[in-house]
């Protein structure tokens, strides 16, 4: 199954080169990220079923243990608790948009706010276990930096007076701040990221309830951002009453455990707690429209890193942890007032029936709508033609999402990186409403350069070859014959042609890094264009005082300097790592690399500098022997420190939980 962002990669690499500090260094989901790489190397295509299951079994457990903290809680609760938190809206949006770290996240939630109330009262080490659940959690997405920071800014406000309280706190903050330094670490380091403003915020922001509005959108657990899917709320007639149902029921349970929690402070907390905690997550959820908007646009445009929250609905998670809760201890109440084993069967047999009549097309393919899909033969053809090793391959369309006759037509993600063995470079251009794309490298940005000139050149394969460029792959979905022009390029040769794919041999390409005798500075790309044009990038590095498109012309000059530049085609760069190149023996020619250019590449003690591409340049340096991303040693050494300070924490919470120390 292929989901919106959630594409199983049967041939995607395990360690993805955020690991080592490249990329930008965006690895806040490094954990997950790994072992959603590794699944479908050991489970093949039963990965996004096995995922699901899990999903649903981690849920129902950690609602389950949430439900239960007060301690008096029978069967009943915890039943009901499971099946509101399971199935509802918010868990059919992310589950068609495939967001599988979103959905892991809310699974585990409730664990780290049972961890939370538990803590409390509590000496100050059961609070590294608060602090753990954080790091969990953040593992699966960097959104829930913010997401739980709400409760446990709750907890620290109804309990500031209590030093011990706030002192544990501090603790949890403290050891999820150091389980996750590799991140700021990483994205300091990193020269390629996203782009995030003003405008993400619109793009990204809640819908609202073309009837019924924004606030009661939220409420009932909806307001996903991306239209797509039927919505449940589309086939029901009357939602709203249903939503007025539970919400009643809800607000039963949320009385009835305050007044039976009469006499202790500790329990009625936790009412307190977790009704303020869903408030919260309505408020926020609404984002720059809700009562707080304006708070919320200030703290999206100076508070460091609260910008990951550009889709506000995310925080509504916490809402239906509140609902699942009360929905609970409401349906408990009723029945144990119920008089007689028929009414209390009548009782839950209701409450299933409201709950599933809410949701009802989370099940059977998301009310068909998720579909069994298989690739093309072709495919596999094309990835055994391009095999493994070094030469990456660039992905047409570019685009960064795209629907697939395979798919039943429906928009996934671009699934060639994921699908082929060698390194894809694929579309990042999101392509929403003012925002064209929001990445900031300039690799992507002469990329779609280099495509809207595409029909004004006949030799693509050399102004794609400083990418490490090996292999063209055109799959045959919706524009794809806008990129004809590429059969009419003289340094591509097709190798196939299918009905569902085509693949070209870059005949330009000279390697993943390799030396020039000559290195050129042109005013634009439309210079770099025109040398194209003459058939002279093979044998030269360009670089640009502006990476932009300019007049398609280049001065006589520097066509002298690159026409009489000796080709040297048989002097390569050996490749040691994703971060170390090792360069011939006296070598003392200019350097090109085929990894995007970040701050920290060094050849002996010069730094790198940006090619026109987008990619690694050097200047020659005589005796150097190797090229090194100077900065992996800083973020492999903070990963390690993180690893460190989880495992340093994990010992000391389980010493002082079964130790009693």
């Amino acid at each position: 199954m292929i989901f919106l962002d959630w594409v199983p990669s049967p041939h995607g690499a395990i360690l993805p080169k955020q690991l080592f500090g490249l990329a930008g260094g965006l690895i806040a989901a490094l954990p997950l990220g790994i072992v959603d790489a590794t699944l479908p190397h050991l489970l093949g295509s039963w990965t996004p079923v096995v995922e699901i299951i899990g999903f649903f079994v981690i849920a129902s457990i950690s609602i389950g243990r949430l439900a239960g903290v007060t301690g008096d809680g029978s069967w009943v609760r915890i039943v009901t608790a499971q099946l509101l938190f399971c199935v509802n809206p918010f868990v059919f949006d992310r589950l068609y948009a495939g967001q599988i770290g979103i959905l892991l996240g809310y699974a585990l939630l409730p664990f780290g706010v049972r961890a939370l109330l538990e803590a409390r009262g509590q000496r100050w080490p059961r609070w590294l276990g608060v602090g753990l659940w954080w790091v969990v959690l953040l593992s699966c997405a960097p959104h829930f930096a913010w997401i739980f920071a709400l409760p446990v800014a709750v907890v620290a406000v109804m309990n500031v007076r209590r030093p011990s309280v706030v002192l544990g706190v501090a603790v949890s903050v403290l050891v999820a701040l150091l389980a996750t330094v590799y991140v700021l670490v990483a994205g300091g380091v990193g020269g390629v990221g996203v782009k995030v403003g003003p405008r993400n915020l619109e793009a990204f922001r809640t819908t609202a309830d073309p009837h019924l509005g924004l606030m009661v959108n939220v409420a009932g657990l909806y307001g996903f951002w991306r239209l797509g899917p039927t919505l449940a709320k589309q086939v029901i007639t009357g939602w709203p009453i249903l939503l007025l149902v539970l919400v009643l029921v809800i607000a039963y349970g949320y009385v009835l455990q305050w007044r039976r929690a009469r006499g202790s402070w500790k329990n009625r907390q936790v009412v307190l707690i977790l009704l303020v905690m869903g408030l919260g997550g309505l408020i926020l959820a609404m984002g720059s429209q809700g009562p707080f908007g304006s708070l919320f646009t200030w703290m999206y445009l100076h508070v460091p890193y609260f910008n990951i929250m550009r889709e506000p609905e995310k925080f509504s998670m916490l809402l239906a942890v509140s609902y699942a809760v009360g929905f609970g201890w409401g349906v408990e109440a009723l029945y144990r007032n119920a008089d007689g084993k028929v009414a209390r069967a009548m009782t839950i047999a209701i409450a299933a029936v409201v709950v599933l009549a809410y949701e009802p097309i989370l099940f059977f393919g998301l009310g068909t709508q998720v579909k069994t899909s298989q690739y093309p033969r072709s495919w596999y053809s094309a990835n055994q033609l391009m095999g493994t090793g070094e030469g990456r391959v660039l992905a047409f369309p570019w685009h960064q999402y795209l629907s697939y006759p395979f798919t039943q037509n429906r928009v996934v993600a671009n699934l060639s990186p994921g699908f082929f063995s060698r390194p894809v470079i694929s579309g990042d251009n999101v392509q929403l409403p003012n925002i064209p794309t929001s990445a900031t490298s300039r690799e992507s940005r002469f990329i779609q350069y280099a495509i809207d000139h595409g029909a004004q050149t006949r030799y693509f394969g050399s102004l794609i070859a400083p990418l490490g460029v090996k292999y063209v792959v055109l799959e045959k979905t919706v524009d794809w014959r806008l990129y004809g022009w590429l059969r009419t390029q003289r340094d591509l040769t097709e190798l196939m042609n299918s009905r569902s794919i085509v693949v070209f041999r870059n005949d330009a390409y000279q390697g993943a890094a390799y030396l020039s005798a000559t290195a050129v500075t042109v005013p634009n790309w439309g210079a770099l264009l025109a040398l194209s044009q003459r058939n002279l990038l093979h044998n030269v590095i360009v670089c640009v005082h502006h990476a932009t498109p300019g007049p398609v012309q280049v001065s006589t000059a520097i066509i002298s300097d690159v026409e009489s530049a000796p080709h040297l085609s048989d002097r390569k760069l050996t490749v040691l790592s994703p971060t170390a190149y090792r360069i011939p023996k006296h070598a003392s020619e200019w350097i090109s690399l085929d990894n995007s250019y970040e701050p920290g590449w060094r050849l002996g003690s010069r730094r790198g500098f940006e090619s026109a591409e987008g990619t690694v340049g050097f200047q020659p340096v005589a005796g150097a022997q190797g090229v090194t991303f100077g900065k992996a040693g800083l973020v492999e050494g903070a990963e390690f420190f993180s690893l460190a300070v989880v495992l340093v924490a994990a010992v000391g919470a389980m010493a002082e939980r079964h130790l009693k120390i």
